[in-house]
């Protein structure tokens, strides 16, 4: 339960700010993903496929112990798919690696899941397809899910909606 308690501290806050960010990309589907590192390792050298949809902005290549980093995915506004595709991040001086799923499709559920991988990974085509086939479909209640590796957690949720909002927190596992 203490994990649990110390994983949801400040979520009303990021919800604010994924929201601002939700407003800012303006589309019918979009994700809002806030990556916050709790844990000891910076996340760094950022790889992102969308197999529908594109990334707004220009995301953060290294998300550094104690800070949060933010992504925004989006629906690009002439197409019959919604937003979905895979972000993944390496651990620094490690070589295992944070992948993150994320779907809001034009018609159905939206979707999520978390992976650890201990050898080296590129979002791809092959990677979203595969994670896809495992997500966690999201209800209208807030759910976090928990994947552990050695040494460390990643936790999550995903809002339903059209404009979905999204926070996974890396921290350690003592």
């Amino acid at each position: 339960m203490a994990e649990e308690e110390a994983a949801v501290e400040g979520v009303e806050e990021a919800l604010v700010v994924l929201a601002e960010l939700a407003k800012t990309m303006d589309s019918g589907k979009s994700v809002s993903l806030m990556i916050k590192n709790t844990s000891d390792a910076a996340l760094v050298d950022l790889s992102a496929f969308q197999t529908s949809g594109k990334i707004f902005g220009i995301p953060r290549n290294r998300i550094d112990p104690d800070r949060n980093g933010t992504l925004g995915f989006y629906k690009t506004p002439f197409g019959l798919c919604g937003a979905e595709g895979v972000v993944v991040y390496k651990m620094a001086d490690r070589d295992l690696y944070l992948c993150i799923f994320y779907t809001v499709p034009f018609i159905g559920l939206n979707g999520f899941w978390i992976q650890w991988v201990d050898n080296f990974t590129m979002a791809t085509k092959d990677l979203s397809t595969a994670m896809a086939r495992n997500q966690w479909e999201i209800t209208n209640q807030i759910t976090w899910h928990d994947v552990d590796t050695t040494g460390y957690r990643a936790t999550g949720f995903m809002t339903q909606g059209d404009d979905a909002k999204m926070i996974v927190q890396v921290s350690n596992l003592n």
